[in-house]
């Protein structure tokens, strides 16, 4: 499983990419951190127990749909961030500059 991070006018987006075609890459919970030294943890997102339909790409915004989330920061350009996402079966986190 990889981690896409794509960013544009409407916002940013985590997406779950299955590398293995058969694996449904359903994401259950999103966590952003401030890279850094000791990395501190900025915003998540949770989908709890429901697993239908499969998710595969969270919008970081304010409870994304399906899931329950605070609002996010705002991103500052040139700042490291990673993102993790959790699923059934996968654990997969990217680093990114925004």
């Amino acid at each position: 499983m990889e981690v896409e991070v794509r960013r544009g006018a409407a916002g940013t987006v985590f997406a779950a990419i299955p590398i293995n075609g058969g694996f449904d890459a359903c994401i259950q919970d999103v966590y952003l951190y401030a890279e850094a030294e000791k990395p501190k943890q900025l915003w998540d997102a949770t989908r709890g127990m429901e697993a239908t339909p499969c998710v595969r790409e969270v919008w970081l915004m304010a409870n994304p749909t399906g899931f329950s989330a605070e609002a996010p920061p705002a991103l500052k350009a040139g700042q490291r961030y990673r993102v993790e996402l959790m699923g059934n079966g996968f654990t997969a986190s990217k680093v990114f500059t925004a």
